[in-house]
C-alpha cells in the first residue's frame, strides 16, 4: 500500500509531510506527495514548479524514504482533481496538514479540508504544525 500526503506550500504541508515520513517508516510503505499545479498557462510554469516540488520535498524528507511526487492538473477544482488522484491510488491512509483553528473555525475547519474529511474514503490523518 502508499501513503499519501497531501501538500502544499505552507507550515500545514511541512507538517504533513514530517507526519507522512514517520508513517512511512513505522509501516514501511512508499509515500506519494500530491499538490496541484498553479494552473498557470505562462510558458516554461510547469517545469518550474515540477522542479520546484521535487526540490522542496527532497529536503524535507530523509534519503531513507521511499517516495514519488506528482502535481496534479487543477482543472476547474482543484481539490476535486486530487481526490480523484487519490481514488485511483486507493492509499492505507492519506496524511492533510491544517492550521490552529478558534472555537469557531473548529466548526468548520476549512472548506477544503471540510471536503476532503467527507469525501476522501481512506483514513485520513490531520496534523497541525508544532507552536513552538
Amino acid at each position: 500500500m502508499t501513503i499519501v500526503v497531501i501538500h502544499h506550500s505552507s507550515p500545514q504541508g511541512d507538517a504533513a509531510l514530517s507526519a507522512g515520513q514517520d508513517l512511512s517508516r513505522e509501516r514501511n510503505e512508499p509515500l506519494l506527495i500530491l499538490d496541484a499545479r498553479s494552473g498557470s498557462n505562462a510558458p516554461g510554469t510547469d517545469d518550474l514548479e515540477h522542479r520546484a516540488f521535487i526540490q522542496k520535498v527532497q529536503k524535507a524528507l530523509d534519503s531513507d524514504i521511499s517516495w514519488n511526487a506528482e502535481l496534479v492538473e487543477p482543472g476547474e477544482d482543484p481539490p476535486e482533481a486530487i481526490m480523484e488522484h487519490i481514488r485511483t491510488v486507493q492509499p492505507s491512509i492519506v496524511v492533510l496538514g491544517t492550521r490552529h483553528r478558534s472555537a469557531i473555525g473548529k466548526m468548520f475547519l476549512g472548506h477544503t479540508v471540510h471536503r476532503y474529511l467527507l469525501e476522501i474514503d481512506s483514513p485520513i490523518l490531520l496534523v497541525k504544525p508544532s507552536h513552538k
